[in-house]
């Protein structure tokens, strides 16, 4: 069941990207500013399954497992927090997951910050 639950999300956390560096792609080429609100949603979104993503990893004793009483606290420390436990589990792997999913996290500003310059 976790695993299941565990590869849906990251392929929800990789698809939503996608769809949404494309939609902002589309909307910069047809000469529209892509909706920032839906931004603002989709950033909320793609941070909450990275964060149920890397909260599920199988390889994290429960002794590290973080605990979202303190959500904010959580939400602010998140870069840090996933840096942190995939290192603990996987070494020098786990670094290369987390940074790979930042880069996807950030694809589409960084589309739009690409076509907007280039147009």
């Amino acid at each position: 069941m976790q695993a299941r639950v565990r590869r849906q999300c990251l392929v929800a956390a990789i698809a939503i990207p996608i769809a949404m560096s494309v939609d902002v792609g589309l909307n910069l080429l047809g000469g529209q500013e892509p909706d920032e609100n839906l931004l603002d949603f989709y950033a909320l979104v793609a941070h909450v399954l990275v964060i149920a993503w890397l909260v599920s990893d199988p390889a994290l004793p429960n002794e590290y497992r973080p605990s979202f009483d303190h959500f904010y606290l959580t939400w602010t420390l998140f870069p840090l927090l996933a840096l942190y436990h995939q290192f603990l589990c996987h070494r020098w792997k786990g670094l290369a997951r987390v940074l790979g999913l930042f880069i996807l996290i950030y694809a589409p500003y960084m589309s739009w910050i690409i076509l907007y310059e280039a147009s």
